[in-house]
């Protein structure tokens, strides 16, 4: 995702524990991708985070929201959804290890990594807004919850033309999936 770095110097803001930072801001994106698919980005995203002096590190929480556009699985027609993420991530201070990531233990006993506070004081809040922008995107996008979608057999789009393939695949015996149960019940001589 082309994004620009969103970096915060905290030594200016949060130098003793407790101590809160807002910060507010606005990620300039028009477009990603996940997966094979492409997503459109009309306004970009706008956050509105608090930072906070724990002791051991800064807590970030708060909350991204934009309006993306892809297309829809089901018609193929476009498709628009609302991004309303909540932020949270943890920057532990440097504590003289050349790790990346600290290993300790979340409340379910699993391992959990955590990023550090750069030795300039600064925290990198892009991946933590690139990971809630992706997690709010859906996994099946639809451009309206009763979309009909598409005809399998003509392609006409059932949300705006209604199509009669499903009664000719009923009466035609080479289309009707079920035309050779008919002849195993023995049904195939009777009238319907």
């Amino acid at each position: 995702m082309d994004i620009d770095p969103v970096e915060v110097l905290i030594q200016d803001h949060l130098r003793n524990v407790g101590d809160t930072f807002p910060v507010k801001g606005h990620a300039d994106v028009s477009s990603y991708s996940l997966g094979d698919r492409e997503f459109q980005v009309k306004d970009g995203f706008d956050y509105d985070l608090l930072l906070t002096n724990t002791g051991e590190g800064i807590l970030v929480t708060g909350i991204l929201r934009g309006r993306a556009r892809g297309v829809c699985d089901r018609c193929l027609e476009e498709a628009n959804f609302d991004i309303s993420s909540e932020i949270e991530e943890y920057f532990r201070f440097d504590d003289g290890e050349a790790s990346a990531a600290y290993p300790g233990d979340d409340e379910e006993g699993e391992e959990a990594e955590y990023e550090f506070v750069s030795k300039e004081g600064k925290i990198d809040l892009t991946d933590a807004l690139i990971a809630g922008i992706y997690g709010e995107t859906p996994f099946v996008l639809l451009c309206k919850t009763d979309c009909k979608g598409l005809c399998p057999h003509c392609g006409a789009n059932l949300n705006f033309e209604k199509c009669d393939c499903d009664e000719k695949a009923f009466k035609d015996p080479e289309l009707n999936p079920f035309a050779k149960l008919k002849e195993l019940n023995g049904l195939e001589d009777q009238e319907d």
